[in-house]
């Protein structure tokens, strides 16, 4: 989640069962990709995850030697992935692969034609994102509506649409280069380090002297070492948290502290919290005493904006002359029925500020967008695309 221009933080992350106290990005992470195995379990219930097919043998319609049902060979049964689609320079995509694996694995076994169970494989790979999507929104009192979706990876466009629908999200970004946006943030992700040190205390009888010196210690700390790392001081921007709670609470909540000079920090500390306390948890508790558990430094160097070039305009004379009718697919839709013949269009062939309705597929090198029959999608200058309903303003 990025609110306000600040990306979600929290010291509960996990690995593998293993907690680890320390400042990350708030992430959902679930067993849902485009490799995810779906199956049948023993009580007769379709099941979609956590376990995968990896990139070796990989799908079943990669041709490797994969036998199980993918969410990929789900997408490639209905359409939404083109049989002969090449991944890389080494990968074909099998249709008759990915239907002979869906329907000996699921569609046999629950009764369904190979359509339906395609179907079904997506809609429950697609709730499994909702309910990681509300893990952290609605359940940490966000309204997931008032946000933009950002479908980024290989697969993730592929059911964009269907996400935006149930959780009531007007707009979904799909950036030009999803397939290594993780990657790119990586690259041009600031310099940050974290200082976390004990702090006991009740907020109101905290003399602010002491309050302003042991976070003293924490700047010095964290000039010193971010300095250490070649960074000029002056690139160097120190923010100031405090994790407080009301008595007898388990959970801190971090409260930003914008000045820690300030002679008024800790009344503007006060309220800030019973404000995150109700946004968190929908009450607050004026009479009740608040403590400190924790003080926190974070040194961030800014690295340099990343630079992304706009697109350019296509040839005018080629567009004169009017572009090719691009090809089309049977696709199956959200609803059960016959394929319908559907444009299959190049991405990179729409214009900035073009836009087009749904149904149809918008391929890019890297991912592929499924826009449904209510939804539309237009292209930017920069070749990203916004996905609304239709009629919606991007």
């Amino acid at each position: 989640v990025v609110a306000d221009g600040q990306v979600s933080l929290f010291d509960g992350l996990e690995i593998e069962g293993y907690h680890l106290a320390a400042p990350s990005l708030e992430i959902s992470t679930i067993g849902t990709g485009g490799g995810t195995i779906a199956f049948v379990d023993a009580g007769g219930m379709l099941r979609v995850g956590p376990h995968g097919a990896g990139a070796d043998p990989g799908p079943a319609c990669y041709g490797r030697g994969g036998r199980e049902a993918t969410v990929t060979d789900a997408h490639l049964v209905l359409g939404r992935l083109g049989d002969g689609d090449v991944l890389g320079e080494e990968i074909t995509l099998d249709r008759a692969a990915a239907e002979d694996a869906v329907h000996r694995r699921i569609a046999e076994p629950l009764g369904l034609s190979t359509a339906e169970a395609s179907l079904s494989i997506v809609r429950v790979a697609t709730q499994n994102m909702i309910d990681a999507i509300e893990m952290i929104s609605v359940q940490k009192g966000r309204d997931p509506r008032e946000f933009t979706l950002i479908a980024a990876g290989g697969g993730g466009p592929l059911h964009a649409g269907a996400l935006a629908e149930a959780l009531g999200v007007e707009r979904v970004f799909v950036p030009r280069d999803a397939a290594v946006f993780s990657t790119l943030g990586l690259l041009h992700a600031d310099l940050r380090r974290d200082y976390v040190q004990t702090f006991i205390g009740e907020l109101e009888k905290t003399p602010p002297k002491a309050l302003k010196e042991a976070f003293g210690r924490l700047r010095d700390l964290a000039a010193e070492e971010v300095a250490g790392t070649g960074v000029p001081a002056e690139q160097i921007r120190l923010e100031f948290k405090a994790d407080l709670r009301y008595q007898g609470q388990n959970w801190d909540i971090p409260v930003v502290i914008a000045d820690i000079d300030d002679p008024g920090a800790l009344k503007s500390l006060a309220a800030a919290f019973h404000d995150r306390h109700e946004t968190l948890y929908g009450h607050r508790d004026p009479e009740s005493a608040i403590d400190f558990s924790g003080l926190r430094v974070t040194a961030i160097a800014a690295t340099p904006p990343l630079a992304v070039r706009k697109r350019e305009a296509p040839d005018e004379a080629k567009s004169a002359r009017g572009a090719p009718r691009p090809p089309r697919r049977d696709v199956f839709l959200d609803a059960p029925g016959p394929a319908v013949s559907t444009p299959a269009i190049p991405g990179d062939s729409m214009a900035p500020g073009q836009s087009l309705s749904g149904p149809a597929v918008i391929i890019q090198p890297n991912t592929t967008l499924w826009v449904a029959p209510e939804n539309a999608v237009e292209a930017d200058a920069y070749g990203n695309l916004v996905l609304t309903k239709k009629g919606a303003k991007p």
